[in-house]
């Protein structure tokens, strides 16, 4: 019997590749890399959302420190008066009619443009068909 020797067919193992050509990415690198969109997250956030309510915050107390009496005001139910007083903190509002409530200032919501009580409203005339 003559025996062969079965060739070798198992793969040659890749020679190792060279450390400093391969691109590895460091723990600094991948911290970075993880962290970027965080943080386009937080400007967006910033921007969409917080810049727009201090400006909203800021006009708010700037018409409350220029309120006066006689101004028209909306408190925070909805009801239209004009000031009678104002005080630091609270403000007396006339409602017309006599009636009168005491409101937080702060939660006096706008001065509005409205006509006087002097002309009344005009009337839209209906369109004929």
């Amino acid at each position: 019997m003559d025996e062969t020797a079965a060739p070798d067919i198992t793969p040659a193992a890749p020679a190792p590749a060279d450390p400093a050509a391969a691109p590895q990415v460091g723990g600094m690198e991948s911290f970075l890399i993880n962290f970027v969109p965080i943080l386009v997250i937080m400007v967006l956030f910033y921007l969409l959302l917080i810049l727009p309510q201090q400006k909203r915050m800021k006009e708010h107390a700037n018409m409350l420190a220029a309120l006066k009496v006689g101004d028209r005001v909306v408190t925070s139910g909805g009801l239209l008066g004009r000031i009678e007083t104002l005080g630091d903190e609270e403000a007396v509002v006339d409602l017309d009619g006599g009636v009168r409530v005491t409101a937080l200032r702060a939660t006096l919501q706008a001065r509005p443009e409205v006509p006087s009580n002097d002309a009344p409203p005009k009337a839209k005339k209906a369109k004929k068909a």
